[in-house]
């Protein structure tokens, strides 16, 4: 009851305040992207696009703390990427951030988005305080938006996320995310990728750890021997990961033949993207590197847990994904590793996957032309 009167009150404010100053001559749509959840980063993407496509005149902004700016930061469909201090640890300095940032970008937002990964109240009372432009998308102050939605459990994420756009005239229900990379981005991939390679060996990055909030990960035995087996088949294995998933990556690899690569905690996001296009496959946990090696396109195995709806985060449309995974599970084992999953099934999935798609010049260079980009946005 509070909740809606605070909403409908703040609604009021907001139309005072629109009616006070003259109207911006220019749209101008203010995405909130304060997930620091590198999947839901990914999967934010396909909103700026369709907004894009369906209004090219429209100034697209993105106010950020961390991964949303890094992932925006040469995306041909953002004008402005605006950082700002936490918004859950510093609300005040974030207000004052974006403000300040808004008025020496020139802009004013007509709209405000959130995504179904940025619903939280205090991004909703942060766009207030900014802005009086009504406020479209996901949310847990629903009293407070012009237009909220509800999370659609049968389509995905991004089939949820595209509703938003729709609210706009983007007609678009199904769209591949997309993480962009700059010249400079590419040339440090390369350079990671040319390390202990002097044979030119295909490369594979493996994806072996998450970052443990959820029961995710997989048996780091079997991660061991298909690691050997992809190596024996000619291929040289890159880790990828953060900081936390070195010294778990280095224990595998101190028991693996010579010629693996480590990056882990080496990438930002661009970097990371460019790394995956110069890439030939991926086997991957479900996690967020494994939704920026979708973006880029590349062929995937990809390991999923039994108790997750597929057709929330997995690439089910993808031709270029095998995707495994138990029958559907509620309750989910004590110590559970994707327990489901065998060593012969990941073999299996990759050996038809570089079957139908293998190791190909031209496919990589299709790959890094799609996402990289030459027209950047203002970094504020």
């Amino acid at each position: 009851m509070l909740k809606a009167v605070a909403g409908r009150v703040l609604k009021s404010l907001d139309a005072v305040r629109r009616a006070a100053y003259p109207a911006p001559t220019d749209d101008a749509i203010l995405l909130m992207r304060y997930s620091n959840a590198l999947g839901v980063v990914v999967h934010d993407t396909p909103v700026e696009q369709a907004l894009k496509e369906a209004n090219p005149s429209v100034k697209i902004i993105v106010a950020s703390n961390g991964l949303g700016a890094d992932a925006a930061r040469f995306s041909p469909f953002v004008d402005f990427v605006i950082r700002t201090p936490d918004p859950f640890k510093d609300a005040a300095g974030a207000m004052r951030a974006l403000r300040r940032k808004l008025k020496d970008a020139g802009v004013h937002p007509t709209a405000v988005v959130t995504t179904q990964g940025n619903q939280r109240t205090v991004l909703a009372l942060l766009a207030s305080a900014v802005t009086p432009a009504r406020r479209y998308g996901f949310t847990q102050f629903a009293d407070a938006y012009a237009s909220a939605l509800s999370c659609n459990i049968r389509e995905s994420h991004i089939e949820n996320n595209l509703r938003i756009a729709a609210q706009f005239g983007a007609h678009a229900k199904q769209m591949e995310p997309g993480i962009y990379f700059d010249v400079m981005s590419l040339e440090k991939a390369h350079e990671f990728l040319q390390q202990s390679n002097e044979d030119a060996r295909p490369t594979v990055a493996m994806v072996v750890e998450t970052s443990r909030g959820q029961k995710t990960n997989w048996h780091p035995e079997r991660f061991h021997a298909v690691t050997e087996a992809v190596m024996q088949r000619g291929f040289r294995p890159v880790f990828l990961g953060t900081q936390q998933n070195v010294e778990s990556i280095e224990d595998l690899r101190r028991e693996l033949p010579e010629g693996s690569v480590s990056l882990a905690g080496k990438t930002d996001v661009p970097t990371l993207a460019a790394v995956l296009a110069l890439c030939d496959a991926c086997i991957t946990l479900d996690t967020g590197t494994m939704h920026v090696a979708r973006s880029v396109d590349l062929p995937l195995v990809v390991l999923g847990p039994c108790w997750q709806k597929p057709v929330e985060w997995m690439p089910l449309t993808k031709q270029n994904a095998r995707i495994l995974r138990g029958q559907d599970c509620e309750q989910v084992p004590e110590n559970y590793l994707l327990d489901e999953i065998e060593v012969a099934d990941v073999l299996s999935a990759f050996d038809d996957l570089m079957a139908q798609y293998p190791p190909n010049a031209k496919e990589k260079e299709r790959r890094v032309e799609r996402r990289l980009s030459s027209v950047f946005p203002v970094v504020l």
